[in-house]
């Protein structure tokens, strides 16, 4: 379903503008280093802290969505045609960064599950390596 959505071209989309522009900027490689794109560590807390940044991450444009669709309403009754194809164009960005965040969340439940089984985004490492099956 993500994929019809077009949510990992765009992911493929924001690493590559993002590691370009970053090389382009400061002629340098981008510095491997957590970020709310990319899964830095497979080890239960990386997981748990990526899944935090997407939760994150994902309310920032949620709230942003809800600005732009107020900035849409107030400009539909003004009839500027460009700054409407204008605020559709970043509403419909902006849904596919929200999308992708989920994308990331549910990868992330997958391999938690994979890895642990069942388990609580919350529990401490310890808990984690003993095995225990806990639900989330």
């Amino acid at each position: 379903m993500f994929r019809l959505c077009g949510v990992w071209f765009f992911k493929r989309l924001i690493i590559f503008l993002v590691n370009n522009l970053y090389r382009l900027i400061y002629r340098k490689e981008l510095p491997k280093r957590p970020n709310n794109y990319i899964l830095w560590s497979l080890s239960a807390d990386g997981l748990r802290g990526f899944e935090k940044y997407t939760r994150k991450n994902e309310g920032v444009h949620v709230f942003l969505q809800f600005i732009l669709v107020f900035m849409l309403s107030l400009n539909i009754y003004d009839q500027n045609e460009i700054k409407i194809i204008y605020y559709v164009l970043i509403i419909i960005i902006n849904t596919q960064a929200i999308l992708l965040q989920r994308y990331n969340r549910n990868r992330i439940y997958k391999i938690l599950t994979k890895k642990f089984g069942k388990i609580n985004l919350t529990q401490q490492q310890g808990e984690m390596d003993e095995g225990k099956e806990l639900s989330y």
